[in-house]
């Protein structure tokens, strides 16, 4: 990401990264999902949040998992950008029923192998 990010900027594109977790959370160009969607948050989708990554575990993805990152669309960096690229997004930060919405505001590109998209129910990828 890091490495088309910087091409991208000697080209003179502009680029900025959504992220669950980050080494570098202080830099700039990088935002943490959770401090983006923090205006969504409240108490019944944080219940319902919670209750939903619960059942996860059991039956695979659940609508009601990560509740708050539904309204990545409303955010000023969704808004912001021409194009997104999605990468990893397993690791209990992103909701996968938000991307009909996500994808039909924007174009869109996942790269692969990003293992949500060929994850089979609530299993785990073994190594």
């Amino acid at each position: 990401m890091r490495r088309l990010s910087q091409a991208l900027r000697k080209k003179g594109h502009q680029s900025q990264f959504l992220v669950g977790r980050s080494k570098f959370p202080d830099e700039v160009d990088i935002h943490l999902i959770w401090d983006e969607v923090r205006e969504f948050r409240s108490l019944p989708n944080s219940l319902k949040s919670r209750i939903g990554n619960q059942i996860e575990k059991y039956v695979g993805i659940h609508p009601w998992a990560n509740r708050p990152n539904l309204n990545i669309i409303n955010t000023e960096l969704y808004k912001w950008a021409d194009i997104i690229e999605l990468r990893n997004l397993f690791g209990g930060y992103f909701n996968l029923w938000s991307l009909p919405s996500f994808t039909a505001g924007k174009p869109v590109v996942w790269r692969l192998p990003d293992l949500w998209a060929v994850r089979k129910g609530g299993s785990t990828p073994k190594d």
